[in-house]
């Protein structure tokens, strides 16, 4: 850490552009790089952040899963689309990790993109948030499985029948569903798979 002490037994880890993220056995995130909370070479403990089992890395935030299943999250500016409308700025400018406004208390997995997250609940329903998915998380598949993000509003599912589903970003055919126009409402399955 910042005092020069070493974080150990390490559970998980991310990194976006600028920055990493560890989660400590204990449960605690430390940060280094730049972000929105952190500008060090030295991890530092991420404010507000306990309990947590997963990170995921945003190109200037975080979001952290807890392990009772609440998604906590930190992000530049004052009030922030990815953390559901939230913001993670006291009025002194710190930061901290605060919870992710309109996500289930039982989420089970996580990922994110620079500017959005997705993730999966309890039931295997699919939850997208942030950016152009919009400031309300919202559900877009049921019997999913697994989760991955890209980018640029982009997120990625496993369905339990081992299907593969896309929703959002697609002007290279990164859903691929056999066409390069972007679709932020609705999951379509990528072709010839599963």
């Amino acid at each position: 850490t910042g005092d020069g002490t070493l974080v150990s037994a390490l559970i998980d880890v991310d990194a976006a552009n600028r920055h990493t993220l560890v989660v400590a056995e204990s449960g605690e995130v430390f940060a280094f790089g730049e972000n929105a909370l952190v500008d060090s070479s030295s991890p530092t403990p991420v404010p507000g952040a306990a309990n947590v089992v997963q990170v995921a890395a945003m190109a200037q935030g975080a979001f952290m899963l807890t392990d009772s299943g609440e998604v906590l999250g930190f992000n530049n500016g004052v009030a922030s689309c990815a953390l559901g409308g939230a913001t993670s700025q006291d009025t002194s400018g710190n930061h901290t990790a605060v919870p992710v406004g309109g996500l289930p208390s039982a989420m089970v997995e996580i990922a994110a993109g620079n500017s959005h997250g997705c993730g999966i609940d309890e039931n295997g329903s699919a939850w997208v948030w942030g950016s152009r998915f919009g400031c309300v998380p919202r559900t877009v598949l049921d019997g999913v499985v697994s989760v991955a993000a890209g980018n640029t509003d982009l997120c990625l599912f496993v369905g339990d029948d081992a299907t593969a589903w896309g929703i959002g970003f697609n002007l290279h055919g990164q859903l691929g569903n056999g066409t390069t126009v972007a679709n932020y409402n609705t999951a379509t399955q990528v072709a010839g798979i599963g």
